[in-house]
């Protein structure tokens, strides 16, 4: 039977090749351990060679304990380990810190209670399938726990439920469950992620909710119109309430000489007093996205502008080099990656007359799991 343990261990590695996680291949490696004993026990090697195997064995185990970074490329092999001490540790922190976070927010939920998170490190585990870490935090099997990217209305329908997000810098999970704008948040998050089904039904959450009418509105009318349901867009711009014209005038040469003069907040109130009537022009929305990007408390309206943009005019090169920067901003790689190739493929002599654009997608790839960027940040989170 100890001769079949290095077929089973190879078919463990096999499967899970790509995804290198710990939690499957502790079998492997006990197979592993008892090939070479069987090894050994075939070949009738001395007593010395087994020790020496063993020594290498644990002087290799503890060097790697020791390291400051872990292989972070999705290679399935490699010359670094991927799980080493302090990748045990950096997802056991975030566990520990989560489930007291959570039992202080909330000591005892309600039967049937549903949990979602938002912005934990993918890397700890900690919400994983539909949340059998929060039935055992509060020992009750009718709690269930989800991503907020996972949203449901009929997750949100089968009882109470909590909001919890991941706060970065403190390591902290912040209950955000009777934040007034919680689920506006959300959406804005989702289209971002161009998740529109996702973004809307956070916005149905916001609705029973009653949180503010205009932005979820707004928001509503873009995500409409971003799945494709202009008729239903309109209805809701209508609402907030917006002109459906298409032509904003040539106000962009005077918002532009505003800004060059150091008056921001004219050109703002400019592009958006155009806007106003004409939601439906795609260069206004873009004009009013550069202006709103460039002052640190409109940010994030700035993001949702160049949103609106890009889904009204998805041919228009400059709306996806803008939204590009965007999801970069918003440390969103992989999607900034596909933005930037988007407006590459669109406007091929971008290639070489814009610089900027092709040193963002470099440094995004760096910053991708294996990249130079990503294992350098590794020591600045152990330091």
């Amino acid at each position: 039977m100890t001769c079949d343990w290095p077929l089973h261990a190879l078919g463990a590695v096999a499967v899970v090749a790509q995804v290198w996680s710990a939690y499957y291949f502790l079998f492997a490696i006990a197979g592993t351990g008892l090939a070479l004993g069987s090894l050994l026990a075939w070949k009738r090697a001395p007593a010395w060679l087994a020790a020496v195997i063993v020594a290498v064995a644990g002087l290799a185990s503890s060097q790697a304990r020791g390291l400051e970074e872990f292989a972070t490329a999705p290679s399935a092999w490699g010359g670094q380990s991927h799980v080493n001490r302090f990748y045990l540790e950096r997802g056991m922190r975030v566990i520990t810190r989560g489930l007291d976070d959570m039992r202080a927010a909330i000591p005892h939920p309600q039967p049937g209670t549903t949990f979602f998170f938002a912005g934990l490190p993918p890397f700890a585990a900690f919400q994983v399938a539909d949340g059998p870490l929060v039935r055992g935090a509060y020992r009750d099997s009718s709690l269930r726990g989800h991503y907020l990217s996972e949203l449901t209305r009929e997750r949100l329908a089968r009882g109470p439920w909590a909001v919890f997000f991941y706060d970065m810098p403190s390591g902290r999970l912040i209950d955000r469950s009777h934040d007034p704008g919680v689920f506006v948040s959300s959406a804005l998050g989702q289209m971002l992620n161009d998740r529109l089904d996702i973004a809307q039904a956070a916005l149905d959450a916001a609705g029973m909710r009653s949180e503010d009418a205009y932005t979820r509105n707004y928001l509503s009318a873009l995500v409409a119109w971003g799945r494709g349901d202009t008729l239903r867009a309109k209805d809701l711009f209508l609402k907030v309430p917006r002109g459906l014209g298409r032509y904003g005038g040539n106000v962009r040469p005077g918002a532009r000489a505003r800004i060059m003069a150091g008056d921001t907040l004219a050109a703002v109130h400019l592009l958006r007093t155009a806007l106003a009537n004409n939601v439906l022009d795609a260069d206004l929305h873009g004009a009013l996205a550069e202006v709103l990007l460039l002052i640190p408390a409109t940010e994030s309206e700035g993001e949702l502008e160049a949103f609106a943009a890009r889904i009204m005019d998805p041919a228009s090169p400059a709306a996806w080099r803008r939204w590009a920067f965007v999801l970069a901003k918003e440390n969103r790689q992989r999607e900034s990656i596909r933005a930037i190739d988007r407006y590459l493929a669109l406007r091929p002599q971008a290639t070489t007359d814009d610089p900027d654009a092709l040193k963002l997608r470099e440094v995004q790839v760096r910053m991708l799991p294996g990249g130079d960027l990503a294992q350098r940040s590794m020591k600045q989170e152990l330091r």
